[in-house]
């Protein structure tokens, strides 16, 4: 899912946790942080997932794979 948040610049994603360090977290956190395009795609997805009672959706869809 990362790969996928990273091509719809959503995100960053991350290398495996082994491959991980403090240096890069913090590094990749100011990246999103300071990026208007990061920003921007996140506050238009936001405003779709709202629009389309995303949330609710996923809850009740959710909700139905579990009863089964």
């Amino acid at each position: 899912w990362a790969w996928l948040l990273q091509q719809r610049r959503l995100g960053i994603a991350l290398p495996g946790i082994r491959k991980l360090s403090p240096d890069r977290l913090t590094a990749d956190i100011r990246t999103v942080e300071q990026s208007p395009e990061i920003q921007e795609q996140a506050r238009r997805i936001g405003q779709a997932i709202r629009q389309e009672s995303g949330c609710q959706r996923a809850a009740d869809l959710l909700e139905a794979h579990l009863a089964t």
